[in-house]
């Protein structure tokens, strides 16, 4: 083969390489996904939106879900984000939706946005940073 034929090759498999690091790199970035269980107490838990890595792990009545930066728990009357409280749920609520959007993760219970102002106090909502 020519040196130039030689060139030409290396040179399209260095640009397929950086390519295929290009997708898997924005994969990562832009992903999303999701996840859903049931619990013992009959409550649905899913999760999902614009996030690459979700986990979730289940106890009798609660469940963790993990992505590559919060740890959410939903308890069987709150959901914590990071360890600091995201709202209040009912006991009674028999789906909870954990929706990670792109500045901000949504707590829904059956269907209702929660509000992630505590009750018992007058303290503005934590704020998540990605």
């Amino acid at each position: 083969m020519a040196k130039w034929t030689i060139r030409i090759i290396a040179g399209l498999a260095i640009l397929i390489a950086g390519l295929v690091v290009l997708a898997v790199a924005s994969a990562v970035v832009t992903g999303s996904a999701s996840v859903g269980a049931s619990l013992s107490n009959g409550r649905t838990i899913s999760a999902g939106g614009h996030t690459p890595c979700l986990g979730l792990e289940t106890t009798k009545d609660s469940a963790i879900i993990t992505t590559l930066r919060h740890k959410v728990v939903v308890a069987p009357t709150t959901v914590t984000v990071d360890g600091k409280f995201a709202g209040a749920i009912p006991a009674s609520a028999k789906s909870v939706d954990i929706r990670f959007e792109w500045t901000r993760i949504d707590v829904v219970a059956d269907a209702v946005v929660v509000d992630p102002t505590p009750a018992s106090t007058a303290m503005a909502p934590v704020a998540i940073s990605r």
